[in-house]
């Protein structure tokens, strides 16, 4: 999962896309290589491996977002940044959780004009609860040490807020954005966001035969083209 932020200037857009879908798909392929390893060695000891593995991915992907946001940063602002330049908040697959999560604040910067959610999932109870049954773990027993684990190592409970819950709050402009063929969040998952959302302003845009995380490379002037649709309906 990663959130990037997407300052407002000509062209920067499609450098946080192109950035941050790089490192991720060369990082999806060498966790994916990893993880079928494991597993292929030894059936017991690989499906428990998983679960570590799969934690590790987490702690890889929010270092690719922080890169990704610090490198957008500096590139998209070098001369000056100020509370007058407008802001898009933007994140795929756990970032577009966080976004959502964060479009629900009540303190939430003015400045802050549109969020975008990529593919993102609609509480960390039901992504886990799919994520277990996909590697064949009960959810029931490994489920309270997950949770145990973000709250001593984390500092936080991952059930005191959820994106579903966030949405339902939230004021600001909101785009959806899910691929049909999507193996790890259900596309349904955005269907269901979309329509609990209280933006007065939202568009669910459903990318036909895109996975988890590639509904920009596989369709990319459409999903450019979609932005700057949605930009123009809550610019009115």
């Amino acid at each position: 999962g990663r959130i990037l932020v997407f300052f407002r200037l000509n062209g920067c857009i499609q450098f946080d896309l192109y950035f941050f879908y790089t490192a991720f798909y060369l990082f999806h392929i060498f966790f994916t290589y990893i993880l079928v390893g494991m597993t292929s060695y030894n059936a017991i000891y690989g499906s428990f491996a998983a679960l570590p593995l799969f934690l590790i991915w987490i702690q890889i992907s929010w270092e690719i977002l922080l890169i990704g946001g610090e490198l957008s940063f500096t590139y998209q602002n070098i001369a000056r940044f100020g509370e007058e330049q407008e802001i898009i908040i933007t994140g795929i697959s756990m970032g577009a959780a966080t976004v959502m999560m964060a479009s629900g604040e009540s303190d939430l910067p003015r400045n802050v004009v549109c969020c975008l959610a990529d593919c993102g999932y609609s509480s960390a109870r039901e992504i886990l609860q799919k994520v277990l049954r996909g590697m064949k773990l009960p959810f029931w027993l490994f489920y309270p040490f997950i949770k145990l684990g973000a709250r001593l190592f984390g500092g936080f409970s991952l059930e005191s807020n959820s994106p579903m819950e966030a949405v339902q709050r939230s004021r600001v402009p909101m785009i959806f954005v899910h691929g049909d063929h999507d193996d790890f969040v259900p596309c349904e998952m955005s269907e269901q966001l979309y329509s609990a959302c209280r933006s007065p302003i939202k568009c669910l845009h459903i990318v036909k035969d895109a996975g988890h995380g590639l509904a920009f490379p596989v369709e990319r002037e459409v999903y450019v083209d979609a932005l700057a649709e949605f930009e123009k309906e809550w610019r009115k």
